[in-house]
């Protein structure tokens, strides 16, 4: 089983970005810990930059220097039938296969929650918990004294 990496091995890539669709704004040097230059252009996009690829170096001045190994892409085949998708029309992020109709994503992006309460946390649960103790607190009298009202 291959070894998984870890954020602490990634190399740091040293890239100029700018803001999304400002084409206007000049380009600043930035750096991101990724895999490779694909996986750092993506991590940029997900932060609200584009980076000019063409200019993406190790932060220690070298070349892109991974095994070329790393780097090879699988063909692209639909995975409702099988077909290979290479050479047709990309389209919304994605491919629609022509032997069976169906709309092949090229990548899945998975927002982050800015903003969002992850209803997994712990502290929601001490607060639903809470919750509950104050509404039988509230109600417990109400519902002694409509007991007691009817004996």
């Amino acid at each position: 089983m291959p070894k998984q990496e870890t954020a602490r091995e990634k190399p740091i890539w040293e890239v100029q970005a700018r803001p999304l669709g400002e084409p206007e704004t000049p380009w600043v040097t930035m750096k991101v810990r990724a895999s490779s230059i694909p996986q750092a252009d993506a991590i940029m996009r997900r932060r609200g930059f584009e980076i000019a690829t063409q200019s993406v170096i190790l932060a220690d001045g070298q070349p892109d220097t991974l095994p070329s190994s790393r780097l090879k892409l699988k063909p692209l085949v639909c995975s409702n039938c099988g077909y290979a998708l290479a050479g047709l029309t990309l389209e919304k992020a994605s491919v629609t296969c022509t032997e069976c109709s169906h709309s092949q994503p090229l990548m899945h992006y998975v927002p982050d929650n800015h903003g969002m309460i992850d209803r997994n946390h712990p502290i929601i649960g001490v607060l639903a918990v809470i919750g509950a103790i104050a509404l039988v607190l509230i109600m417990l009298p109400i519902v002694i004294s409509i007991v007691y009202s009817f004996i």
